[in-house]
């Protein structure tokens, strides 16, 4: 359930996301070791474990559901055509894999008191 903070980082924006979410990581990390009574540098360990793990399963093209906190899962965008919109030319685009996240019921009504 402290896992709120981390969202970003599964975007695939890994050193943008940490960047804009140093605070919000920091503040986890601290919750983690103070809730749990563990030092702050096992629960920061803890937490990017937590991370690795999910952007593993995601790399793999596999779901991971956290209960009371949601659903990460792959969104596969196919490829297309499209048109610079500079000079109009077709362009290819290419299929990827979008990360994405899935609410809890218990998450959307914790935030929605």
């Amino acid at each position: 359930m402290y896992f709120v903070g981390i969202v970003a980082v599964t975007t695939g924006c890994l050193a943008m996301a940490a960047k804009a979410q140093e605070p919000v990581q920091r503040d986890l990390i601290e919750s983690v070791a103070r809730q749990s009574g563990i030092e702050a540098d096992k629960a920061e360990a803890a937490v990017r474990a937590v991370v690795q793990f999910i952007e593993a399963r995601l790399a793999k093209g596999e779901a991971v559901i956290i209960p009371g906190l949601g659903k990460f899962a792959i969104e596969r965008l196919d490829g297309a055509e499209g048109r610079n919109p500079a000079t109009g030319a077709l362009i290819k685009i290419q299929p990827l894999n979008r990360p994405s996240f899935f609410a809890a019921k218990s998450l959307k009504d914790a935030v929605n008191k």
